[in-house]
């Protein structure tokens, strides 16, 4: 196990509009795939921020975020940890 200054971390606000899924891209360049989370953001004039939040297509340079809603409207925060 490295230490703290071994790991990249980042974070992305990802907007969905009318849409179950939305394709991402690092910023960071990871050497093997990275840990990622990704949570739907609650805001109060969001009706659809209760959603299950999938990650699909996962590699070294990016992911699909997808949601149980086939037309949500909002924002996915996801979090990535890597080396």
């Amino acid at each position: 196990m490295g230490t703290l200054t071994d790991f990249k971390i980042e974070t992305q606000d990802i907007s969905f509009s009318n849409t179950s899924q939305v394709s991402i891209s690092f910023v960071n360049s990871y050497a093997s795939i990275p840990y990622v989370t990704a949570t739907s953001i609650n805001v109060a004039a969001s009706s659809g921020a209760n959603v299950n939040v999938y990650i699909e297509n996962l590699t070294i340079l990016g992911a699909t975020i997808r949601v149980s809603n086939d037309n949500y409207t909002g924002t996915i925060q996801v979090q990535i940890i890597g080396n």
